[in-house]
């Protein structure tokens, strides 16, 4: 099994356009498990296929799969409060990021 280190090392040096966003994704990858870490990475900065993943860090195809679905959904998860910086398009969207920031969503006097 590839070491994290050996990943990271394989990182290539292209920026994001947006620094802020580069810093904040950098920081959020740094929360992730370290196998799920070396995944994203391989992945998305090496812009490698599953299979060739699952090969290098000697994991099964699923366990690879696995690990991007988990992660992103995470990183989504995260990066949710960021991606309501701009204005909603309509009333209705406006309604709905008002009660998004207002705290949990409340079904019947009980937390969704």
């Amino acid at each position: 099994m590839t070491s994290l280190t050996e990943v990271e090392a394989l990182a290539s040096e292209t920026p994001l356009t947006d620094p802020l966003l580069s810093t904040r994704l950098t920081q959020l990858i740094g929360q992730l498990q370290p196998a799920a870490r070396a995944v994203i990475l391989l992945r998305y900065q090496e812009d490698l296929d599953p299979t060739q993943i699952a090969r290098t860090l000697g994991l099964s195809i699923n366990t690879v799969k696995s690990h991007l679905k988990r992660s992103l959904s995470l990183l989504r998860e995260w990066l949710a409060p960021d991606a309501t910086l701009e204005a909603p398009s309509d009333a209705k969207g406006a309604a709905a990021l008002q009660g998004s920031q207002s705290g949990p969503a409340v079904r019947d006097g009980s937390p969704i």
